[in-house]
């Protein structure tokens, strides 16, 4: 009796629950391979989207860009007559075409819809006491799934149906202060492009500005700045004077202009043009706040010295009316606040059609507001042409953004 007692007892103590562990191991197993698959495969699905939408943007894109040469297709026999609606006292919002009419598909949506009229309220797209409305949002909604096999079949909607959408920004070129061929001009013009360039740089607003410069380049003055640019692209082993008269700037040296570099190893002058205003960024003494500024007023890609006032910034439209003066250093420029006046004066006046956009309109303009106007120099630095563009056509669909950036030149109505 006693040996089967203890018997029982030693079998009451053996292990169970194995196999119900093992089920748990093994399910743990599965889940964690499943998760990972999933992750998987959710990662790929994802990245298959992002690369569908990224066609779809690129191909965007490519209108937008595709638009934008069309506008500036029409855009140089037009031109004149906008100029001449001004004379006649015809106001427009705008006097150059790429502004008339915006490249952007939301409008360009609701005016092949239906839904606006242009009535060249164009930027904000509505009439008056009506409600905005997103057409972008609307053409979403009649998007239809589209086949890719057998033939082509338009989507519900038209030029609408397609999800995501495109703008273009258009530059006028000949709207900045032309670099491109600043050491090849006749003499006087050298002077007259520097003396433009000086005058936005040496606006009050700007001076912490020559206070970041690195090494010996601190604390820089805007003619020096200016020099510096200009033996950037010379050819001469010598530097400029900067203080040289109109008719030997760019003759008058003075110095090593290799000195510049020397705390910039691994540097030196181009000289040569420059393809890109990024090079501005190997002039000495340049920063990144100077570089801001002039990257807005100051191009490479245009082909004339004439500033044009039709696309111009108030900067660059300073700058110009600036030069048509004489006796710059005692003109009424010196005062604090004029150029602001000036130029308030001049929009208010080209708002209600009281202008006449062209040279001989800037000079009366400017001998009205008590300037004595240097005609000659007036004449070769305004204009109302526009020859060179930068195109930037940016398209998002989905998460995926695309842009597609063109220098485009108009040479009688062709592109």
């Amino acid at each position: 009796m006693k040996l089967s007692f203890f018997k029982k007892k030693a079998k009451a103590k053996e292990p169970r629950g194995v196999a119900i562990l093992m089920v748990m191991v093994s399910l743990a197993m599965l889940m964690a391979l499943v998760t990972e698959l999933s992750s998987k495969e959710l990662v790929r699905y994802k990245l298959a989207l992002n690369e569908r939408d990224a066609l779809q943007a690129d191909a965007l894109a490519e209108s937008g860009a595709n638009f934008a040469q069309i506008i500036l297709t029409v855009q140089e026999p037009l031109q004149a007559y906008m100029v001449n609606f001004a004379k006649l006292g015809i106001s427009l919002p705008e006097y150059t075409i790429w502004k008339l009419f915006p490249i952007a598909s939301p409008f360009l949506k609701a005016v092949t819809d239906g839904s606006v009229v242009p009535d060249f309220d164009v930027l904000s797209g509505k009439k008056e006491n009506e409600e905005p409305k997103n057409p972008s949002s609307d053409s979403e909604n009649k998007t239809k799934e589209v086949s890719l096999v057998g033939p082509y079949e338009t989507p519900e909607g038209g030029f609408g149906a397609f999800p995501g959408q495109f703008s273009v920004n258009i530059v006028d070129e000949e709207s900045k202060i032309s670099v491109r061929k600043w050491t090849r001009l006749p003499f006087p013009q050298r002077k007259m492009i520097a003396e433009e360039i000086f005058h936005i740089l040496s606006k009050k607003e700007y001076e912490p500005f020559f206070e970041r410069g690195a090494g010996k380049q601190r604390n820089i003055r805007p003619s020096q700045l200016i020099g510096n640019m200009y033996d950037y692209i010379s050819d001469e082993e010598r530097a400029v004077d900067v203080s040289a008269p109109s008719e030997s700037f760019g003759r008058d040296f003075i110095g090593d202009k290799r000195s510049q570099y020397f705390d910039s190893p691994g540097i030196l002058p181009k000289r040569a043009l420059m393809d890109s205003i990024a090079e501005l960024r190997l002039v000495p003494g340049m920063n990144d706040a100077i570089y801001q500024v002039l990257s807005k007023t100051v191009t490479v890609y245009g082909e004339s010295e004439a500033i044009n006032i039709l696309s111009a910034s108030d900067e660059v439209l300073g700058a110009a009316f600036y030069l048509c003066t004489k006796s710059r250093e005692s003109s009424s420029f010196q005062r604090q606040g004029f150029e602001a006046e000036l130029l308030a004066d001049w929009h208010r006046k080209k708002d209600e059609s009281k202008l006449e956009l062209s040279a001989e309109g800037v000079m009366k303009f400017l001998e009205e507001n008590g300037i004595d106007v240097d005609k000659q120099e007036c004449g070769k630095t305004i204009g109302t042409e526009s020859k060179n563009f930068t195109v930037m056509s940016t398209a998002t669909v989905g998460r995926v953004s695309r842009t597609v950036l063109l220098r485009l030149r108009s040479a009688g109505g062709l592109i």
